[in-house]
């Protein structure tokens, strides 16, 4: 028995850990997944909101904490940090190679 759920890209694992594979945007006014695999896990409680991404292929962490109790703010704000640290990185990169 598989300890995980799939659904469309998304792959949800035990504890709240979840997957997304190959991500592509399927609607106009959707985030629009500029990586292809995204690992993250969120969290809210009373007075806070959290979310942690993983890039694998971008190697880029990042974690979001804030003090607001709409957890749906913190989603697209950690993949907008992590957009950012992504282009510098490439920019920095191509004045390199």
């Amino acid at each position: 028995m598989n300890n995980y759920y799939t659904f469309n890209n998304l792959i949800v694992t035990g504890m709240g850990w979840c997957l997304l594979r190959d991500c592509t945007a399927n609607c106009a006014s959707c985030l629009v997944p500029p990586f292809k695999n995204i690992i993250f896990h969120t969290g809210h409680s009373i007075g806070g909101c959290s979310c942690l991404i993983i890039l694998p292929e971008e190697e880029i962490v990042v974690a979001v904490i804030v003090n607001v109790e709409k957890p749906s703010l913190t989603f697209p704000l950690t993949m907008k940090v992590g957009q950012i640290f992504a282009s510098h990185i490439n920019s920095a990169m191509s004045q390199f190679f």
